[in-house]
């Protein structure tokens, strides 16, 4: 049977994240990457999560894979009220639209905040790409599973990377859907405009349901990832990871996320004023700073400088 996929080659909320920077000296020069990373967050404000396995790999060609697009916060239809700005918070970009009062502001909003993080990151971690660019809309063959919206929008990031950015429905996701997505990308990457390099890994977010001693955070969203990651061999992967409480006896691997990561994305300084990217950028998304752990071992708050993981084969 013949497949197809449909190209939208315009489009308000695709133009909206042209997201450009300079790329730095260091990253011009490195050599192209020889595999790809493919880094499956449910919504956009996750990536961090798996940072470890993602910072300073210049080997690997980044795909970051949001599953939804983060419309159902509360912080959208009380906008602005989680933004300080005298806390360093730097307001949403990318919205021609109401963010309090329009389901696309909310998405715009989300997306611009997620582009303007990982563009910084690309600044400081030369293995990232430091600019997006929008390359299209893609309508992607269905395989009979039953999804909401089978669209995908496409960011390059030349050389280094490329955002993905599907519509499967915040707080609504399934493991089928996931594992569609993964088939997906995995089908169509030049389409997509993908290198097709072997995929060395699929990294997903945290979740832990039961361990008392970590944060407890059991969003359905990330839920469906790791299901469909822990439950699903994909085909020509090296392995599937997902970061999880380190008293999980399915943990089998950990790795901290470095100081200049960390300080990168979640530094706040003496004065109380935001310094990291993900601090500065996603702080309209929750009141004051958001909560972290960057002690050595500490695991007390979602976003954590040492990570433990489960692993799969494929």
């Amino acid at each position: 049977m013949r497949r197809c996929i449909v190209i939208v080659l315009a489009g308000f909320l695709m133009t909206s994240f042209m997201v450009m920077a300079t790329p730095h000296t260091v990253q011009a020069t490195l050599p192209p990457p020889v595999q790809t990373s493919l880094v499956v967050m449910p919504h956009p404000d996750d990536e961090s999560q798996a940072w470890s396995l993602v910072q300073n790999s210049a080997s690997n060609y980044k795909v970051f894979a949001y599953m939804t697009r983060g419309e159902a916060t509360g912080f959208c239809s009380t906008y602005p009220g989680g933004l300080d700005l005298s806390l360093g918070e730097v307001a949403p970009s990318g919205s021609a639209y109401p963010i309090a009062t329009s389901k696309q502001g909310c998405i715009n909003a989300r997306l611009g905040s997620t582009f303007n993080i990982l563009t910084k990151m690309g600044t400081v971690d030369s293995s990232l790409p430091a600019s997006y660019a929008y390359r299209g809309t893609y309508t992607l063959p269905s395989d009979g599973t039953t999804v909401p919206d089978r669209t995908v929008n496409v960011y390059s990031g030349g050389v280094f990377g490329t955002i993905l950015s599907f519509n499967l429905g915040d707080g609504k996701l399934t493991p089928s859907e996931v594992v569609w997505a993964i088939h997906s990308i995995q089908n169509n990457l030049s389409a997509l405009g993908i290198p097709n390099y072997p995929i060395h890994n699929i990294l997903g977010p945290y979740r832990n349901s039961s361990y008392a001693e970590c944060a407890i955070y059991n969003h359905p969203d990330h839920a469906a990832i790791h299901a469909a990651l822990f439950n699903t061999t994909f085909a020509n992967v090296a392995y599937s990871a997902a970061p999880t409480c380190a008293s999980d006896p399915d943990a089998v691997r950990a790795a901290d996320v470095t100081q200049a990561a960390w300080n990168s994305l979640m530094g706040i300084n003496s004065s109380g004023v935001d310094t990291g990217f993900f601090q500065k950028y996603y702080g309209w998304l929750t009141g004051g700073h958001w909560p972290t752990d960057g002690t050595p071992l500490g695991q007390s708050q979602v976003f954590m400088k040492h990570q433990s993981f489960w692993q799969r084969a494929g």
